[in-house]
């Protein structure tokens, strides 16, 4: 999720499946990458936090669904830009960026903005 909506170029998300010795879907546990097909109810997920993430002033988050379930949401480290970008051939960490040098453009010239309208203020 970016600026409060989903983050979404050429249909890019990915998937962890976790190895052969390990049930944790992590990289550093001998997990796979792989090219995620998302569903509307993904995206309905990810909506239904959408208010949540914007009144905490969360700018990007990842979030984990597991059997149409939400998991997790990963605020620190949302992780899966590099994979995300490689599956679909689409700058996704060029639009974080982009967001990130208009937000600081913004608070240049409006440095008394709190970082929850900061986090979500619209794509320019």
């Amino acid at each position: 999720m970016n600026r409060g909506g989903s983050l979404q170029r050429a249909g890019s998300f990915r998937q962890m499946i976790h190895g052969d010795a390990d049930i944790r879907s992590n990289l550093t546990a001998g997990a796979i990458a792989r090219p995620a097909e998302i569903t509307s109810a993904m995206l309905e997920l990810a909506e239904a936090i959408r208010p949540r993430l914007e009144r905490d002033g969360i700018f990007f988050a990842g979030i984990d669904v597991i059997g149409g379930r939400l998991m997790e949401v990963n605020v620190q480290s949302p992780g899966g830009l590099v994979e995300a970008e490689g599956f679909a051939g689409v700058p996704l960490c060029h639009a974080i960026l982009e967001a990130i040098e208009a937000k600081l453009a913004w608070r240049c010239t409006h440095p008394d903005t709190d970082n929850c309208t900061l986090a979500t203020l619209p794509a320019r």
